[in-house]
């Protein structure tokens, strides 16, 4: 009668005394990044990045494609004053954006939360002088209420 067993010699867990192969009972390193704060984390992983290195006798400081790679959260939204084109986690609560409207106190549309003026928004979108621009104050007239 035979000996079932992992003949495979690539498994962890090889049986040299088996003399019939059954590959259901073998078991194999899954390398990958072992760290879940990791942007490219496999849940999988039965081994990390420094077993990988060990078992194919890497040099330090050589590369390592199961190393992890850490994230870094910024403003990735490039419509975005403060777009940080480093960060590879977006983080939107750590991006701002121009805000156009009159900023005139006085005026009838004064919009005091806009962040940028009629001045502005016609020179970033490139309006001809006398264009028509939709965030132009309005002058207000005394006695008119």
């Amino acid at each position: 009668a035979g000996y079932p067993g992992c003949m495979s010699t690539s498994a962890t867990n090889y049986d040299e005394t088996a003399n019939v192969h059954d590959s259901a009972l073998c078991t194999f390193k899954i390398y990958g990044c072992t760290d879940s704060t990791a942007l490219n984390y496999l849940s999988f992983a039965t081994h990390g990045p420094e077993e990988y290195a060990a078992d194919r006798g890497l040099a330090e400081g050589a590369t390592n494609v199961h190393a992890c790679i850490a994230g870094y959260p910024g403003c990735m939204s490039t419509s975005a004053t403060n777009y940080d084109e480093t960060a590879n986690v977006h983080d939107s609560a750590l991006c701002t954006f121009k805000i156009y409207g009159c900023t005139d106190s006085t005026a009838l549309n004064y919009l005091s939360f806009a962040t940028h003026g009629p001045e502005e928004y016609a020179a970033d979108r490139g309006l001809a002088e006398g264009a028509t621009n939709v965030h132009a104050c309005i002058a207000g007239y005394p006695g008119c209420m």
